[in-house]
Formats: structure tokens, sequence, C-alpha cells
């Protein structure tokens, strides 16, 4: 018998949202969205370069939301706090990040207005609607040919063109970006001139790529 899932809750700025699951690249296990503001939070956490992992909270009675692992296999707790919390929690916050500094952990409060910044928040969005675009091996192929051929960097509108099998171009790329493989700079309008670049791995770099 499975378990039924969790009941919509009241969200402060979204309305009704039930949890749901998330999985990405960045993300070993799968994780849950609370909110609205969670699930944007790890689709904006999982295009930053510096966050090579996300992983659920740790601990039997976790403060925190997530854990996040940075390039430099630093750990930071991350708390996010939503515009419409009231005192109690903002000082139940402030409570567990000074016991968490006490403790030795890095802590990162995260307010929702940074999580709903423009136009990286829209970004952020696009590109995981276009998570389960299925991208066919020769445009994969095409991209990452014509990437390599402009030195790991381009733009959307040039790569979008290398797709030959579906119309959805742009949607191919962007769910690339979903699995790791590319990059784009969400922190830019979305147009022609947005940079897409490929992520470089170890094996790439063992390779000369």
């Amino acid at each position: 018998m499975t378990d039924a899932p969790d009941p919509p809750v009241a969200d402060s700025v979204f309305g009704f949202w039930s949890s749901r699951p998330f999985k990405g690249a960045k993300t070993p296990a799968v994780l849950h969205a609370e909110t609205r503001l969670h699930e944007d939070w790890l689709f904006i956490a999982s295009l930053d370069e510096a966050v090579v992992s996300i992983h659920p909270p740790g601990g039997a009675a976790p403060a925190h939301d997530f854990e996040v692992v940075g390039a430099d296999n630093r750990r930071q707790l991350v708390f996010l706090v939503p515009q419409a919390a009231d005192p109690a929690r903002r000082s139940s916050v402030l409570s567990s990040v000074a016991a968490a500094d006490k403790a030795g952990d890095e802590c990162r409060v995260v307010e929702e207005a940074e999580v709903l910044r423009e136009p990286r928040l829209r970004n952020a969005r696009l590109v995981f609607g276009c998570r389960k675009v299925r991208v066919s091996p020769t445009d994969r192929l095409q991209i990452l040919h014509h990437l390599g051929q402009h030195s790991g960097r381009s733009n959307l509108l040039e790569t979008s063109e290398c797709v030959r099998t579906t119309p959805e171009a742009a949607e191919c790329v962007l769910a690339l970006v979903t699995e790791g493989t590319v990059m784009v700079d969400v922190e830019r309008t979305l147009g022609p001139e947005m940079p897409v670049w490929r992520v470089r791995t170890e094996a790439d770099e063992d390779e000369g790529y």
C-alpha cells in the first residue's frame, strides 16, 4: 500500500500547493518542494555553477531547508524565509542560524524577494519547463559539436539552429541545461544573444576538451 500524497496547503504568495518531487542534475536524491518558494529556489540553485550538489536537510529535526555543497566542497545550510513569515518564524530562523554558526556550520538565509528576482526566476522556470523535452542523439551531437567548434561557447539562437529533427529547437538546448550538459546565463533576459556554454567535466579535461 503506497502512502497518500500530502494534502495541499495554503501558500502565502502562490495559493494552494502540494508537496512535489524535484530531481535534477545536482540533486543525487529526490528532494521535495514543500512550497512554490522551495521549488523556485531549487530551479535557481540548479543553474548556479557555484553549486555542485543539493541535498535534503540532515538531522532528526532540521531547521534548515536544504544543504548545498559548493565547488570548493564546502557545505552550506540554506534557510528560506517567505515574505509573509511572521516574527516568530524569523526569530526561529535566526536562532537556528546562530546555533548552526556556533556549531561551525556555514549558513545562508535566503529571503523570498531574492528568489523572486527577475529575469532570473522567469528564465529558471522556462528552463525547467523544458526538462521533459526529448533530445534526439542527432540533435545532442549537433549542439555539442557546434559548441566545440566555438571553444565551448555560443549564443542561444546559433546553438538552436543546430537542431534538425524537431521544431522545438530552443527547447532542446534548454533541456540539455536541465541535465547539466550545457549552461545558459539566466541573469540575462531570454533572447537570441543569451550565452550558452558547455559544462566541462573532469573527463573532458582529462581528454583535453
